[in-house]
């Protein structure tokens, strides 16, 4: 069964070789049609609430696929050992390769509060 096929592919070699090309060819033409999207999947439904939050940052500051922003929410920040970890955190990184600038409470230099409703610095 098997000689009879390898038989059949050698006589018909310059037939099977234009249809190796044809098919190569029309490969490379297709690949050069090729498009990446760079838009996220939906993994999350229209009326979730931190999308809805999600939808009202990207309305109010725009879109910019080269800035990363991490937040985080806590009452124990401004303690002290708190703090010095979040202070080592933000510096270890400001050191990776690709970040340019770091924005954060812990890198503010002139911090102070408002009495009496006239704030300078």
């Amino acid at each position: 069964m098997l000689d009879r096929i390898a038989t059949f592919i050698l006589k018909q070699r310059v037939a099977f070789s234009i249809i190796l090309l044809l098919f190569s060819a029309g490969s490379v033409y297709y690949a050069t049609k090729a498009e990446l999207g760079y838009e996220l999947s939906k993994l999350v439904p229209d009326d979730d609430p931190d999308y809805q939050i999600y939808k009202e940052f990207k309305k109010t500051f725009g879109e910019d696929g080269n800035k990363l922003v991490i937040a985080f929410k806590s009452d124990n920040l401004f303690r002290l050992d708190v703090f010095n970890d979040y202070r080592q955190l933000c510096e270890d990184v400001s050191k990776v390769n690709g970040v340019i600038d770091l924005a954060s409470p812990a890198r503010v230099y002139n911090l102070g509060i408002d009495t009496n409703d006239k704030f300078t610095i």
